[in-house]
């Protein structure tokens, strides 16, 4: 049967034979059956949830404890959510010594003892080559492991320990044993999946050096023959463009790892034909590639997710609004017009509690231009959320949200004006045994990114942000406001030498739409229309997160200013998908409509 099958690649044994060992509480036994068998649809959140509710119902139920360990190692969780469980169940010394091996490794793997995770893993896999677990736990112990070492036969005199090559090939390998695992990486476009298969342009990979003082290192993803390889150099050297890297063997890596996605993706949809999360990865791999097919793709995977969740149907919808508006750069006016009911449907949800949806319907309110709906959906997505962005009262990171995401989209009030000058005030309120630099850092953690997307405006807290922290962007901005524009000149030419060497498509729109800005205050509108072509004309805009509404709200405040920077058809396309999109903006707005329209008259 397919839970048998499962079993065997879980090694959970006995169980689709009714052996239930290692308790004598019916209700604790129950809860983990259910458990195993939502694994069989790898339903995490319902696995954890019943291995939980056995644990509960016996505390001394350590096959349950052990697994609940797993799925939340499998969920990314943080070590402190899994590892005593799993210490708890490799203490009780497991009775299946492939359960004790399993307990042992995770284990080794959250006192990151990494290689011994490793020689553990694989002696599950060779025992058998089809363990699901055996084979992501070795992708696990290969990516967590960051340790970097001397090297003298490096270019950088440095290398990582661990092979990140060999990580993703672990990774393949266990996805392609279980395609319905693929459910997991369903929420935010596939982000994390993308993320440790490298296939951003920009990406870094971290790394640590030996000693108390543990030096930072990042390196960048190249091909080597057939390898991914990843040469550690010291992080200020990478800051400055110094790291001596091949642009074409990083441009090839982009390349071939967005090959795997794309090779995952369509075998998931052919294993899983009416599974909408394949047709979905699908339609994000071919968008990062520029195939205008990705938005029929997605429309398809909307018709089969019928019978999912709201908050999954929900987030397709934010998906295809993202192509449609995409399209629309070279489409009629059909794509805008349909992007604009769609948005308008979603946008209905606005005031219920849809779990895990409302910073994505904050970042439809930005499309449709809506101020203050975008600000108090992006406020109630951090004021629900399980941490807040600093170490203040969660309400005032709710509310900084709140106002970068109307300062980001160009919203204009005397309610935003005055917000920003009481949150300031608030913050030393919250923190009253705090020190001086302490009250600097949680400022600048809930105001800079505010602050730079205000520029020119802002003047006086563009300044005292970028006198107390090292920020590139507020410091260039504060150079410009005193005129000095040789500073803003090396900084933006440096951000030109590390940016050749990545893809800009990376690059949030936020600090895209005000760099751009600082090339217009030094009278060079053609480099601002190079720079915001960068992500107003690229292919692949799924890969812009739509969990964050301050950066959909930039892309639309690109899109608006690209379009004031010229009057060809280029130009026109992207006025009429901004006006299209903001026709029934809040009043906030007028004003970036008016310059739009006005644009259309030079």
């Amino acid at each position: 049967s397919a839970l048998s099958r499962l079993a065997d690649s879980l090694v959970l044994h006995g169980l689709d034979a009714g052996e239930m060992r290692g308790s004598r509480t019916i209700p604790a036994l129950q809860s983990f059956s259910v458990g195993v068998r939502a694994l069989t649809s790898w339903n995490l959140e319902g696995a954890e949830s019943a291995f939980a509710s056995s644990l509960d119902a016996d505390p001394e139920f350590m096959r349950a404890a052990l697994w609940l360990a797993q799925v939340r190692a499998w969920h990314r969780g943080h070590v402190r959510t899994w590892l005593p469980f799993a210490e708890r169940a490799l203490a009780s010394r497991p009775a299946d010594p492939l359960e004790g091996r399993l307990a042992q490794a995770l284990v080794l793997l959250g006192h990151h003892q990494f290689a011994n995770a490793c020689m553990v893993y694989d002696s599950m896999r060779i025992a058998n080559e089809r363990n699901f677990t055996a084979w992501y736990g070795l992708g696990q112990c290969r990516e967590l492991d960051h340790a970097v070492l001397a090297d003298r036969r490096s270019p950088s005199g440095w290398r990582f320990r661990s092979s990140y090559h060999r990580a993703v090939e672990s990774y393949v390998r266990a996805l392609e044993l279980a395609p319905e695992f693929h459910r997991t990486f369903e929420p935010n476009a596939f982000s994390d999946l993308r993320s440790l298969l490298f296939t951003g342009g920009n990406q870094l990979l971290r790394g640590y050096g030996p000693g108390a003082d543990s030096a930072q290192f990042l390196a960048r993803a190249q091909i080597s023959g057939d390898s991914l390889v990843f040469i550690p150099y010291p992080a200020k050297m990478v800051a400055a463009g110094e790291d001596n890297i091949d642009i074409g063997a990083a441009a090839a890596a982009v390349d071939r790892q967005r090959s795997i996605f794309v090779r995952l993706a369509r075998a998931w949809s052919v294993q899983l034909p009416r599974a909408p999360g394949a047709k979905e990865a699908v339609a994000i791999a071919m968008n990062l590639g520029g195939d205008p097919r990705a938005l029929d793709t997605l429309i398809l995977a909307r018709r089969l997710a019928t019978d999912a969740d709201l908050s999954y149907r929900l987030r397709l919808g934010a998906e295809e609004i993202v192509l449609r508006l995409e399209a629309g750069r070279s489409a009629g006016d059909g794509d805008m017009t349909t992007a604009g009911r769609l948005a308008d449907s979603l946008l209905t949800y606005a005031s219920s509690d849809v779990k895990g949806i409302t910073d994505q319907l904050a970042s439809i309110a930005t499309v449709r231009g809506l101020c203050r709906l975008s600000a108090s959906l992006a406020q109630r997505s951090i004021a629900t959320s399980a941490a807040s962005p600093v170490s203040v009262p969660a309400h005032l990171g709710a509310e900084a949200m709140g106002l970068t995401v109307e300062e980001a989209l160009g919203c204009q009030h005397a309610g935003s004006r005055d917000g920003v000058a009481a949150l300031s005030s608030a913050i030393k309120v919250a923190l009253p045994q705090a020190t001086p630099q302490q009250h600097a850092i949680a400022e600048y953690a809930l105001l800079g990114r505010l602050a730079a997307l205000s520029f020119p405006n802002r003047s006086p807290l563009i300044r005292k942000l970028a006198a107390e922290n090292r920020d590139y962007l507020l410091g260039a901005e504060a150079a410009a406001l005193s005129g000095d524009s040789a500073a803003v000149l090396v900084t933006l030419h440096r951000l030109q030498v590390v940016r050749s060497r990545g893809r800009a498509i990376d690059v949030g729109p936020d600090a895209l739409y005000s760099e751009a800005r600082l090339w217009l205050a030094l009278g060079d509108s053609a480099t601002a229309r190079n720079w915001l072509d960068q992500v107003v004309g690229r292919a692949g805009w799924l890969s812009m997160p739509l969990r964050d509404p301050v950066n959909m709200a930039s892309l639309m405040r690109c899109i608006s200013l690209r379009a004031q920077l010229g009057t060809g058809a280029y130009e026109r396309r992207l006025r009429q998908l901004a006006l299209t999109m903001w026709s029934a903006s809040d009043e906030d707005l007028r004003h970036e409509r008016d310059q739009l329209r006005s644009s259309m008259r030079r």
